[in-house]
């Protein structure tokens, strides 16, 4: 409303359901830039079910994250094909685990786990999670839950949301492994330097003790040596086509393995009125204004 009534010239985080409005004014400039944020449900290698990387490939063919990202965020999003947003350096695109419901319910079933009513079971026990979502943290992050619950209901997988006080989010996430108080968590991590290696390393490189927190954000507990071995590699990589070639590798095993439910990477939304030039939006959820006239 400031903006259009001229109180401001430049605002940022757009709510995605303002930005067609704000686009068809003539007096304003909206600015969709993809970001490098990437957003999924960290699913905790504690659990012994999620130990199973045919029950983890099954959720992600369960999410149908097309329609997530036309009905929910109108479109600003991107659906993931890999680890990394397509313009983090390092990426690369890989085969999306677009929604398959048939081959979702036949992997769980391939998996020992039997329809018994409107949940799985396998020997007695249920398929069941518990997902902690971060109030307020993310835009629509409890919407987003609450559809990622409905989406999984239909594969016979039950999913109980805890909404936690945003402030003490991460405090909740980085905790001794034995300490880890749920089994899926929603994430978006925000790779502001936009190298795909750090990103890699920070939420995937092994932690060194499960007596204590996480140092980087491996708060799922991922544990794979390839993937440290290719990340350190690529650390030390000088020439480009090498570290490209390190970095392709790592995130193939992470891909395929899926400790996320992948889900999309963001856009960043600004808008300015038309009478102010310059005004640059970086791919991250910090938005600077420079050379304004």
């Amino acid at each position: 409303a400031a903006l259009k009534s001229g109180d401001v010239d430049v605002i940022d985080a757009v709510p995605f359901e303002y930005a067609g409005e704000l686009s068809s004014d003539s007096k304003i400039n909206l600015i969709s830039k993809p970001g490098l944020q990437v957003f999924g449900i960290g699913l905790n290698q504690n659990n012994r079910i999620l130990q199973d990387k045919t029950v983890r490939q099954a959720l992600n063919y369960a999410i149908d994250k097309e329609a997530i990202a036309k009905v929910l965020f109108m479109g600003y999003v991107t659906p993931l094909t890999g680890p990394l947003a397509p313009n983090t350096v390092g990426s690369v695109s890989l085969t999306p685990y677009h929604v398959d419901i048939d081959k979702a319910n036949q992997m769980l079933e391939e998996a020992g786990w039997t329809l018994k009513g409107d949940v799985r079971e396998k020997d007695g026990e249920q398929l069941k999670f518990s997902l902690i979502v971060p109030d307020g943290m993310y835009p629509k992050d409890v919407i987003l839950s609450e559809t990622i619950q409905n989406q999984l209901k239909k594969v016979g997988v039950q999913v109980s949301i805890n909404k936690v006080e945003k402030s003490t989010y991460w405090d909740q996430l980085k905790v001794p492994s034995a300490k880890t108080g749920y089994d899926m968590a929603l994430w978006g991590y925000n790779p502001s330097h936009g190298n795909g290696q750090i990103h890699m390393e920070s939420l995937f490189t092994s932690n060194k003790s499960a007596e204590e927190k996480p140092e980087l954000w491996n708060f799922i507990w991922y544990q794979n040596d390839e993937v440290d071995r290719l990340l350190m590699e690529a650390k030390e990589q000088v020439l480009p086509e090498e570290f490209n070639e390190s970095m392709r590798q790592a995130e193939e095993i992470v891909w395929g393995e899926c400790p996320y439910i992948w889900l999309y990477s963001n856009n960043i939304i600004s808008a300015a009125s038309v009478d102010v030039d310059h005004v640059i939006v970086l791919p991250v959820v910090f938005t600077l204004v420079h050379r304004m006239k």
